[in-house]
């Protein structure tokens, strides 16, 4: 036990708090590490991604990009670039940029291995990823992308010789762990303890347990697992799942075969949602006390457009988990949706509060305390959410939508002003145009607006600054 803490406290801050879903802290975290050690590559991958991963992914690019400015001939600055490209076009230029100065640079040939790989690629994809491996076998992410790579090509033998490799290569990440459980069941079990043991703060191998725990039939067992992924991060969505499937099992609301059912029809429902909707209703009906069950003819019911028979099953369901935070959040946006905002307020609230990050939660509760005449509740609410995200157009809307509610116009100008320079989107210089109108900003708004027209090359915004200064004039000439 005392190896293990010791293991987990020679992890990065970032690692760390990314294996909490702390992804925001996570990249502050991890500018932090670069800035100390800033020929660290797994801290700029670790950077790079959490950027990537709070939609900042053009902020990831231009600082790659500087790097590369700053180190021209460096193939790690190009590697990096590689990383932070969000298509596959761009990043394999990068990647190659790489290779060109340094043919054996291990990382970027994992990055090639994993462009080949979202190509169908999959030879081309294993010959990267060995490439990688000969040079850096510390690679996790390359060893990871082989098997899967090996699986793609029917090569099930090699990919778990792959994974084996992966144990003793990296005894103390959960990669080869995870490979080797999920392509010898009979195995799965053991592997996973072991893994477990070594890393009791990877939420994946818990979920992982937490399945095969629910597949055996114990619930309770499950259960524990699922809190314990969730204890390390609760926004992981198959924790949930499972913790939802442990409740109804250990309390005998439903048997294994049961779950496999539910298991199986859940995977058709976009499929064939009408037709699943009519097998989930013969499951709820031997099962009529478990939450999965209902749960899982709402969604069926949703995917059909049918909100209010959604909205009834997830009553019931309420009625027999009324802790459940999913269940809540569920029945909340029905709510939502059918026009009832007061009364969504209280199920989405209880949903936030056991996931206070989550962004959707969020804009959903302030949407409905805006709807039902909680305007400034809304607007402090979203200046939290804005603070955490300052270049989530959705957010930037929503925010400035309530200021303008509370009759902060001028607050609302302000900080559309400040949140355009941030990010160029049609959305929010048309927003930052309504405010101006809004307050007689006429003038001052079209010059933002022509600044941003010659920075971005979007000659359309040039139209909109126009058509500010035309409606100023106007505006100047009423009597």
């Amino acid at each position: 036990m005392l190896l293990t803490v010791l293991a987990w406290a020679e992890i990065p801050p970032s690692e760390r708090l990314m294996h909490a879903g702390r992804v925001s802290e996570a990249a502050d975290a991890a500018r932090q590490e670069v800035q100390a050690a800033p020929t660290d590559l797994a801290a700029w991958e670790r950077y790079l991604d959490a950027l990537s991963a709070l939609g900042r992914t053009k902020e990831a690019v231009e600082i790659a990009k500087g790097e590369v400015r700053a180190r021209p001939t460096d193939p790690d600055a190009q590697y990096l670039l590689g990383r932070a490209y969000p298509t596959a076009k761009e990043a394999q230029a990068a990647y190659e940029a790489a290779l060109r100065l340094a043919p054996t640079h291990a990382r970027a040939n994992m990055g090639m291995g994993a462009i080949h790989r979202s190509r169908s690629a999959h030879a081309e994809a294993e010959a990267a990823y060995r490439r990688a491996l000969a040079v850096d076998p510390t690679l996790g992410e390359a060893w990871a992308g082989l098997a899967a790579a090996l699986v793609a090509q029917q090569r099930v033998p090699e990919a778990l010789d792959a994974g084996r490799k992966a144990m003793v290569a990296l005894p103390d990440e959960a990669e080869g762990y995870l490979t080797v459980a999920l392509l010898s069941p009979k195995e799965a079990l053991l592997v996973l303890q072991e893994a477990r043991k070594r890393m009791p703060y990877d939420a994946r191998i818990h979920e992982r347990l937490g399945e095969l725990m629910l597949a055996a039939g114990e619930g309770a067992a499950a259960m524990s697992e699922a809190k314990a992924a969730l204890a390390i991060d609760p926004t992981r969505f198959d924790a949930r799942m499972i913790a939802s499937y442990a409740f109804d099992m250990a309390r005998g609301a439903i048997d294994p075969a049961g779950y496999h059912e539910l298991v199986a029809l859940r995977q058709k429902l976009r499929e064939a949602p009408a037709d699943t909707e009519a097998k989930l209703s013969s499951v709820v009906q031997r099962y009529p006390d478990a939450v999965v069950a209902r749960v899982a003819r709402a969604e069926a019911q949703g995917l059909q457009g049918d909100a209010a028979g959604m909205a009834a099953d997830l009553e019931v369901a309420r009625t027999l988990d009324p802790a459940s935070a999913d269940v809540a959040a569920a029945y909340g946006l029905v709510l939502a949706d059918l026009g009832r905002p007061a009364e969504a307020r209280a199920p989405l609230a209880q949903a936030l509060s056991a996931r206070p990050g989550d962004r959707g939660l969020t804009l959903a509760l302030a949407k409905a305390e805006l709807a039902s005449g909680d305007a400034a509740a809304a607007r402090d609410r979203l200046a939290r959410l804005a603070a955490s995200r300052p270049s989530d157009v959705e957010v930037i809307l929503a925010y400035a939508g309530a200021m303008a509610a509370v009759k902060d116009s001028d607050g609302a100008y302000r900080y559309l002003s400040g949140a355009v320079r941030k990010v160029s989107d049609a959305r929010v210089v048309l927003a930052l145009a309504a405010a101006a109108r809004d307050i007689g900003k006429f003038d001052e708004a079209a010059s933002l607006v022509d600044e941003l027209a010659r920075q971005s090359g979007e000659e359309r915004l040039h139209a909109v600054a126009e058509q500010l200064r035309a409606q100023g004039a106007a505006a100047a000439a009423a009597p």
